[in-house]
């Protein structure tokens, strides 16, 4: 029996679509590693281990969020009660000190750096996000890093509508590129789309007629 192949999607899921594979195949993570490697190009294996690597943070933001939504429900609708005489009880059996609780310190932690990269963001654009962003290119889950990359997009250009003209020409051009091979096309933002909108806006910053239109108003004000 075949196999499924691993193909490279440089998104915000890469590192999810590595598990599933390895799972997948049942094969150690070194092993389900080395075949997806032994198929590609030198740049080609870069580009897949870079992309699981900017990745990985992210799924470990999205375990401790899963976890303290999982935990939350239980104890807000009293389900250890089906099992356990107390959530004492419960605690012990899931290893709450030990496998619980630092994750949901983690989320506590992440929350509140999001909602500060968030304010930031919005300061910078003098603008609410949602209303900067459309809605249709939103994640669902708005992570920790790609607001950190907002953030940064944010500082390079001051202005919202030119930022998202870019990030959208980014989407566009990302899933124009798209070999057909992925499962599915990702019409969300992600963390590469913000990347190039970032280095699109400084070529446009850098181009010839902007340079000289930058001579121009230095000569005028010097």
């Amino acid at each position: 029996m075949s196999q499924p192949t691993f193909t490279l999607a440089c998104s915000d899921d890469t590192a999810v679509q590595f598990l599933t594979y390895s799972q997948t195949c049942n094969l150690p993570y070194r092993q389900a590693l080395g075949k997806i490697l032994s198929r590609q190009t030198s740049q080609q294996q870069l580009a897949t281990i870079t992309a699981i690597l900017m990745t990985v943070p992210q799924l470990d933001d999205a375990l401790a969020e899963i976890t303290t939504i999982a935990y939350g429900h239980v104890m807000e609708n009293e389900l250890w009660q089906l099992a356990f005489q107390s959530p004492a009880a419960f605690n012990t059996h899931i290893h709450f000190e030990e496998r619980v609780e630092p994750l949901l310190r983690r989320h506590e932690s992440n929350t509140r750096k999001k909602n500060n990269l968030r304010r930031d963001i919005e300061a910078r654009w003098e603008a609410g996000l949602d209303s900067i962003i459309p809605s249709s290119i939103l994640p669902p889950n708005l992570g920790q890093h790609l607001l950190y990359d907002l953030k940064r997009l944010a500082g390079i250009c001051p202005d919202p509508q030119i930022a998202r003209e870019h990030i959208k020409l980014a989407i566009e051009q990302r899933l124009d590129e798209d070999d057909g091979t992925r499962r599915t096309k990702r019409k969300c933002l992600t963390r590469a789309d913000l990347k190039a909108a970032a280095i699109s806006y400084q070529q446009r910053l850098m181009s010839p007629s902007a340079h000289a239109r930058g001579i121009q108003l230095r000569h005028e004000t010097g």
